[in-house]
């Protein structure tokens, strides 16, 4: 065998041994009884043993528990000749306690006869490629795992195509598609603004976007509002969109509802006082001259309070509200200013067409009752045609023609009461 390696020594001069001491990868010989025979450096720093002591053990007592069966069916199919080597990952443990990942290739030593001698094993040190395939691997679970139970609608969608190339469930149940079904549409498909998504998907040069109000339509064809999220992501050498979409009709009706409460009188459903002084000043201006106004004022509404309850009192403010609402025009703004007074707004409306819807109150309210009750308002107006003229002059002048109502009317009550105790 000497006079063999002195041959070969001779032929190479750089020698094997010094190849395979200086190799980059763990080279061993292990006898059939697993005992190591020879480790070269690059085996030896992998395991954190010196050549001596591995000498001392079997390559089952280096290799993690778990492992040890793993290449086992291999490396018996090596010795029954049906392979010629074998090539497995798996784990083993540094004398300091670490464990560590080899790639191994077994390959089997026969001598002139054919006789197995020893095993070869050859072991790259894959652990950092392990711990990132594991980091990926954990990665892409909180991904899917987030990704799945994300109560927004989420969707993939490849940038260039408009394909869904993913969605979670919550996708499905908003839309009303099986996922199978979703991965065959695009996502102008779930859009009641296609081209506004085609526009907002090519102009996108950002890692993120929000689009705070979209529309898209479900399966049925039913449109509501949706919130999105955009981010560009690649996958490899394709452009992806990870898309957030929440359904916000319950949202919008809430801001419906509360901007519907910020400018409306809760218990007649007309415009309140908030709303009259934003929209006063938004009509007193020169193109809305002449600017007409008519102030009234329920008759005897403490007392009605007092004598029937407020709840009664409550249904005549909706009578007169409801008989007021019935003759005003389309442009005219009708409000309760508060308490027992109500006031009409009428741009372009001169004083003689406000009287006249004034008259038209009082005859329409002449027809009205809260229970066997007849219904009575005082109604002053006034008009500004000047632009210069403060609108509080023309308040005042209603004002005081309704308090002039107000008194003839009490009178007329009295009246006819005098006559009726006759």
């Amino acid at each position: 065998m000497d006079s063999e390696n002195d041959a070969m020594e001779a032929k190479h001069p750089v020698g094997w041994k010094f190849v395979v001491d200086e190799a980059p990868v763990g080279i061993a010989t292990v006898g059939l009884d697993k005992r190591f025979l020879t480790c070269n450096p690059a085996f030896c720093d992998f395991l954190g043993y010196s050549e001596q002591e591995l000498a001392q053990k079997t390559i089952t007592e280096i290799t993690y528990p778990e492992d040890v069966e793993i290449g086992m069916a291999e490396l018996q199919a090596i010795v029954a000749g049906e392979m010629r080597s074998s090539r497995v990952e798996k784990r083993y443990v540094r004398k300091d306690g670490a464990v560590v990942w080899g790639e191994v290739s077994i390959n089997l030593i026969r001598d002139g006869q054919g006789q197995p001698v020893c095993f070869m094993p050859f072991i790259l040190d894959i652990t950092e490629r392990k711990r990132s395939d594991f980091a990926l691997q954990e990665a892409e679970f909180r991904y899917r795992t987030l990704f799945s139970l994300a109560q927004d609608a989420l969707f993939l969608i490849d940038r260039q195509t408009s394909a869904i190339l993913d969605v979670n469930a919550s996708a499905c149940i908003t839309y009303g598609y099986s996922r199978e079904e979703m991965l065959r549409l695009k996502s102008t498909d779930m859009s009641a603004e296609p081209e506004k998504t085609l526009q907002a998907q090519s102009e996108m040069v950002s890692e993120h976007q929000t689009i705070p109000l979209r529309f898209h339509k479900n399966r049925n064809g039913v449109v509501f509002p949706v919130e999105l999220s955009a981010s560009m992501i690649h996958l490899g050498e394709r452009e992806a969109l990870l898309i957030s979409i929440r359904d916000i009709t319950d949202r919008l009706g809430a801001e419906q509802r509360l901007l519907q409460l910020s400018y409306h009188d809760e218990l007649t459903g007309l415009y309140n006082r908030r709303f009259y002084d934003e929209e006063l000043l938004r009509l007193d201006t020169a193109r809305n001259l002449p600017l007409s106004f008519i102030l009234g004022d329920v008759n005897g509404l403490k007392h009605f309070n007092d004598t029937f309850g407020h709840a009664r009192g409550d249904e005549l403010l909706q009578t007169v509200a409801g008989a007021l609402k019935r003759e005003c025009r389309a442009d005219d703004i009708l409000v309760r200013l508060g308490g027992d007074e109500f006031a009409v707004l009428l741009p372009k409306t001169d004083a003689g067409e406000a009287e006249r819807l004034a008259d038209r109150f009082r005859k329409r309210l002449a027809l009205e009752r809260v229970g066997l009750l007849e219904v009575s308002v005082a109604f002053g107006s006034a008009t500004k045609t000047c632009v210069d003229a403060p609108f509080a002059d023309v308040f005042k002048t209603a004002e005081d023609a309704m308090y002039r109502h107000k008194v003839h009317e009490r009178q007329s009550g009295d009246a006819r009461q005098a006559r009726t105790e006759r």
